[in-house]
């Protein structure tokens, strides 16, 4: 058994940041079993006497100027992405090559720093196959918080593009919706809106009716998921919000009375500002949110890892958080507690003694600059590297399997 050390470091918490502070990992042998129970054993500050002592063989780092914090939550990606792929209904790719373009960007986030994704609209299972192999320790990966396909209305935004399930009527989405479900997704997305259309005075095209919301958001909630709507418009979101949907995403021109009814509700909302086609609105509906209490997170709409305007889609978008009006300790916490409680995911307990070890070690002061977050100096995931430029941390290559379990010893034991 072995620990890891951090020591003399600023650690973000929930609603602050506790100055020179440590953290220590645990280490704990596999014994030959595919699990990892790799933990945070023990958090606070240099002074308080309660550190435990390093022992032989343990490594120790002095994080001094640098600042720990819960690794990235992205709630709104979809890893199938890829630059060639025209938007037909029929799969030109194939589901092998989709899944290993999605294994591909799944380990680019995770280099990134993001430690959690929400896919939001997958066809095929190809994330929870992803998902499971994670779970079973047969890759190196984030945590997946899965969805399955994007649900819209026949002939809904983005009809053509593959993947999509499209439905009409309450019966048909919650017929689709409980098929889907029983493959074991962790959440629903829904697309609601299209277009804005003139003679509506620019609001978007309702595209589903408040039947088909409370179908498929009853059966999501019964059966535990979150579910989240893309979808912009006072109209639209308003209905939304007042069915209870969770979160509402890429989504504009909303009135600050329907962000109150957010913020009651508990509705969260994911700008998705990398992809906004329109940055000004956008801001406006982040500005307006913020000010009226509703709960902001981080997701892309992108791939995690798209290279943008001198970082990657996940840093870029904390980014443009700040710019839309929020601090940058806001804008920290959008994209690690808040996502990560949207998700259900573990990781919103933070960096605390028995969470699973997902960190970051960061230079500088990110809660005051978030432009620190283009220099991430190590990424943690299950309390293990997966790459670090610390001092002493040696060579840290990134693995395809675990570094505990080597590929021998054929499919059996899986």
């Amino acid at each position: 058994m072995s620990k890891t050390f951090f020591c003399h470091g600023r650690l973000l918490q929930d609603g602050g940041v506790l100055e020179d502070a440590y953290v220590v990992l645990n280490h704990v042998p596999s014994e030959g079993r595919l699990e990892l129970r790799d933990s945070v054993e023990a958090v606070g500050t240099m002074g308080d006497g309660r550190m435990p002592a390093p022992g032989e063989g343990d490594q120790v780092f002095d994080v001094t100027g640098c600042t720990l914090l819960p690794g990235l939550v992205d709630v709104n990606t979809r890893l199938d992405l890829h630059k060639d792929t025209p938007p037909y209904t029929y799969d030109e790719l194939g589901v092998p090559y989709r899944t290993l373009i999605s294994f591909r960007h799944a380990s680019e986030a995770l280099w990134e720093g993001v430690t959690t994704l929400r896919t939001a609209g997958m066809p095929d299972g190809i994330d929870l196959a992803l998902s499971q192999s994670y779970a079973k320790y047969l890759a190196q990966g984030p945590e997946l918080v899965t969805s399955g396909p994007q649900y819209i209305a026949h002939g809904g935004l983005e009809h053509n593009v593959y993947g999509k399930k499209q439905c009409s009527g309450p019966d048909a989405f919650r017929g689709a919706a409980r098929y889907e479900n029983s493959k074991g997704t962790r959440s629903m997305h829904l697309g609601v809106t299209g277009r804005p259309v003139a003679r509506l005075g620019g609001e978007p095209e309702l595209q589903m009716t408040g039947e088909e919301m409370d179908a498929l958001i009853c059966l999501g909630h019964a059966s535990g998921k979150a579910v989240s709507a893309r979808a912009g418009g006072e109209r639209a979101v308003r209905m939304l919000a007042e069915r209870g949907i969770d979160s509402i995403e890429q989504g504009t021109g909303f009135s600050a009375g329907t962000a109150r009814l957010m913020a009651e509700k508990g509705v969260r909302y994911v700008p998705c500002l990398c992809a906004a086609e329109d940055r000004g609105a956008a801001f406006a509906a982040v500005r307006t949110a913020r000010e009226n209490g509703v709960t902001i997170c981080m997701g892309t709409a992108l791939l995690p890892s798209e290279p943008m305007e001198g970082t990657v889609a996940a840093i870029r978008e904390l980014e443009l958080l700040v710019q839309a009006g929020l601090t940058p300790l806001e804008a920290l916490n959008a994209a690690t507690f808040a996502g990560a409680a949207l998700c259900g995911s573990a990781a919103a307990k933070g960096i605390v003694p028995g969470a699973p070890g997902d960190l970051l070690v960061v230079p500088g002061k990110p809660d005051e600059d978030i432009a620190a977050m283009r220099s991430i100096a190590a990424v943690y995931r299950h309390g293990r590297p997966v790459r670090s430029s610390l001092p002493g941390a040696g060579v840290v290559p990134f693995q395809v399997t675990t570094v505990l379990f080597p590929l021998a010893g054929g499919t059996q034991k899986f």
